[in-house]
């Protein structure tokens, strides 16, 4: 409704970032005071997965790009406060799909140098990746 009346129409596909490396923000700008007016991290992860599927994009195929560092060992919980929390709310929804960083930068080839997931070698593996997807659903709609 919010797209027609700028004379646009929807989306067929929806590209979010995840990620929370800085915790919640802090007060909440808005009318609605059934919001809490400061939100834990997993309230920010509810309002804004919520907000995204049932607002944003209610009938549009959301792709969430988890968007952490790929500086830290695959192991280590190091940049990825938010992102199992966030997977968990978009697992239950039909039109939610999840592309992680933290896979390309930790399975890489050792002579690909690339030591953070925002530019280089990982992120143009990551576009090619949402492009195949992309012409997919198109071709299968």
């Amino acid at each position: 409704e919010r797209l027609q009346t700028k004379g646009m129409r929807e989306v067929d596909v929806a590209i979010v970032e995840m990620g929370y490396p800085w915790g919640p923000r802090g007060a909440l700008n808005t009318p609605d005071v059934s919001l809490p007016v400061n939100m834990t991290i997993q309230e920010e992860i509810a309002y804004y997965v919520n907000f995204v599927h049932d607002t944003a994009f209610p009938n549009t195929l959301v792709i969430w790009i988890a968007t952490c560092g790929c500086s830290m060992k695959a192991e280590g919980t190091e940049g990825t406060m938010g992102i199992q929390d966030t997977w968990d709310l978009v697992r239950e929804r039909e039109l939610g799909i999840v592309l992680d960083k933290r896979f390309l930068c930790n399975t890489k080839p050792q002579g690909l140098s690339s030591g953070h997931g925002c530019a280089g070698p990982v992120l143009n593996v990551l576009a090619r990746m949402i492009l195949r997807l992309l012409h997919y659903i198109h071709d299968h709609r």
